[in-house]
């Protein structure tokens, strides 16, 4: 009974995995991330913030203009009294100041604090859009990994109904023969439990690949789905020697060059600083109108209209060591940012060591693993042979079965694996993606 119900459950899940699914290609996949994935558009929104703090104004190139105005109104008892002698009383003296400006100003000079101030804007929005890529890139690897994964756990699948389909037609032959009174119990347990075996194994997979799935959607911002089905053929590139992936690194590769950006901004920060020491200059002008009109005083009112202009010079002769402490920092975060930068052009290039050597390892794993499987079959297709004419036990024609199967699924691993190795072999050169949305 358990067997029967066994059986059919797996056969109940080998027909929902045949039913008709949405296909999702690779480019689709990455182009949907690109897109929309969480990540990648926060991090596009912090690009945006980079490049809003790197207008000219907020370093203060532009010139300001402001405008203003004022109203005020008292209502005093006055009692006042003149040089001349001459005395006033007044009880509810009202007063009415009112006035209106128009100021432009301007910084003529203040160190090149300014001009520092922008460029170091400037670079570090070129770093975040070099952070951007980057974000990017590992997004995609991971799109194409868990995609690969998908497509490896549909291939497993497959592997394990076929596994199952011979388990299946050598049960049914232990139990005819047992019918027949040609066989023996013994043979009818092993098929059963083997059968079994093979059913718990097509489940597990089953599972994994509903779990792949919903790994994969949710990459994609997508709500977690598993009724869809991906492309399993997996193509190489013609494999470059190592110094062609290296050179390439040297001028593409996102993170160096985010470092060497972050490195030139603080380069600018020391210049931002050491502006203190220098003195400021500005220059403001306007047009300007104010009038008074009081109950109490010399006069009734008073009233002014027109231009005025002005220079301003202020130059700190000692700030309590604060613009030295600026500039020694920022003398302090260009070593630490030199430091960086040698130290992920040092860990670039044992990288692409470390993932060329394993792209080539992985390549010649794949391609005995392809000779294994030939192997294997041609062993199981003359054992199977030889077991329908009892020339086999049970035994050897199960020892067959079982390596062939994992002779399958080591190649599946291998190629999956060699694909990805190549995939990061080509992010860490810098020719993952070419355009940087």
């Amino acid at each position: 009974m358990n067997k029967s119900i066994l059986i059919c459950t797996s056969l109940l899940l080998a027909t929902y995995s045949s039913m008709a699914q949405d296909f999702v290609s690779l480019d689709s996949a990455v182009s949907r991330a690109i897109r929309e994935n969480h990540g990648i558009v926060i991090a596009r929104n912090n690009t945006e913030i980079a490049s809003n703090n790197a207008r000219p104004g907020v370093s203060g190139l532009y010139p300001t203009l402001s405008v203003g105005g004022n109203l005020n109104y008292t209502n005093n008892n006055t009692d006042q009294e003149f040089v001349t002698g001459q005395t006033q009383n007044v009880d509810g003296a009202q007063t009415v100041q009112s006035g209106a400006n128009v100021t432009l100003s301007y910084t003529l000079f203040d160190g090149m604090r300014n001009w520092n101030s922008y460029r170091q804007a400037q670079t570090l929005e070129d770093a975040s859009i070099a952070n951007r890529r980057l974000t990017i890139e590992n997004t995609v690897v991971n799109v194409i990994s868990q995609y690969y994964e998908v497509a490896r756990q549909e291939q497993n699948l497959n592997v394990a109904k076929e596994a199952i389909a011979i388990s299946l037609d050598r049960y049914e032959r232990a139990r005819l023969r047992k019918e027949l009174g040609a066989g023996v119990t013994l043979d009818l347990l092993n098929a059963e439990v083997d059968l079994n075996r093979d059913s718990v194994t097509y489940r597990t997979t089953y599972t994994n690949l509903q779990n792949a799935k919903r790994n994969l959607t949710t990459l994609l911002a997508l709500e977690p789905r598993t009724n869809f089905s991906v492309d399993t053929i997996v193509n190489f590139s013609i494999l470059q020697p190592m110094e062609v992936f290296k050179n390439a690194a040297m001028d593409q590769n996102a993170a160096l060059i985010a470092a060497r950006r972050n490195q030139r901004a603080n380069e600018f920060a020391v210049g931002a600083a050491r502006s203190g020491y220098m003195p400021n200059l500005s220059v403001n002008g306007g047009y300007a109108y104010s009038r008074t009109d009081a109950e109490a005083g010399f006069l009734n009112y008073s009233q002014n209209l027109g231009w005025n202009a002005g220079l301003t010079l202020r130059w700190n002769l000692w700030d309590g060591q604060a613009t030295q402490t600026r500039t020694d920092n920022a003398k302090l975060q260009v070593e630490n940012s030199k430091r960086q930068t040698l130290n992920t052009e040092q860990q670039l290039m044992t990288d692409i060591e470390n993932a060329y050597t394993t792209y080539v390892n992985a390549l010649y794993v794949m391609r005995t693993e392809e000779r294994n499987v030939a192997t294997s079959q041609l062993n199981f297709d003359r054992t199977s042979e030889s077991f329908s004419l009892g020339q086999v036990t049970n035994t050897t024609f199960r020892e067959a079965q079982l390596n062939l199967i994992r002779s399958k699924a080591a190649l599946l691993n291998a190629r999956y694996t060699a694909k990805i190795a190549e995939i990061r072999l080509l992010q860490l050169s810098g020719n993952l993606i070419q355009d940087q949305p």
